[in-house]
């Protein structure tokens, strides 16, 4: 039986162990939604796909489904986001915790690009922009999961937060706008997430 192989650009959110090498890979990808996939031998020494699939990290991979699940034959990275920012720590936890989020609120297989597209402005925003303080970070951690959680049908008509959900742009501008709306944003995505039973 011929099985179909899907090339995607993905993000790899995270791993799990699966049998002696392996792993159970979840990526966040362009044209599948979140698949979960077997991903063989990959935590071998060896192995060629291994430091594609270190989360966080973006890379373009080829997905097979099998008659049970899918496998994941080969994975090309792009970018590991650990290593690009290993001297800013403090993006390097904006983006783990931006893709843990992720994990959490995706509900399989249903493709997302306008979400997709979104957390790629968003890590090509964090490459070029310095974040150069608490509050900005504060600031664009509340802005990014505003915007996933808008996207994702969670969020609510909020006519004084609208400017941060409804645009696709970054920039310092909005970040510094954010500043006086932060209380009411972060008591919007506590809300939201309640009800997503997180």
């Amino acid at each position: 039986m011929h099985y179909h192989t899907h090339n995607t650009p993905g993000f790899v959110l995270g791993s799990s162990p699966s049998g002696e090498a392996s792993r159970y890979v979840y990526v966040f990808t362009r044209d599948l939604g979140l698949v979960g996939a077997h991903a063989q031998n990959t935590r071998s020494i060896n192995s060629k796909l291994r430091y594609a699939l270190d989360a966080p990290a973006r890379a373009v991979v080829s997905l097979i489904r099998g008659k049970h699940m899918w496998r994941l034959a080969n994975a090309v990275p792009d970018k590991g986001f650990y290593s690009l920012w290993r001297k800013s720590p403090e993006k390097q936890k904006l983006c783990v915790r931006t893709f843990s989020l992720l994990k959490k609120l995706l509900a399989g297989e249903d493709s997302n690009v306008e979400l997709f597209t979104v957390i790629d402005d968003f890590l090509k925003f964090l490459e070029n922009y310095d974040l150069p303080s608490a509050d900005e970070v504060k600031n664009t951690e509340a802005i990014i999961v505003l915007r996933i959680l808008y996207l994702l049908g969670y969020v609510p008509e909020n006519k004084p937060l609208k400017q941060f959900f409804e645009t696709k742009e970054w920039n310092s501008e909005i970040i510094q706008a954010m500043s006086p709306h932060r209380k009411e944003a972060i008591k919007v995505i506590n809300e939201s997430l309640k009800e997503t039973g997180l």
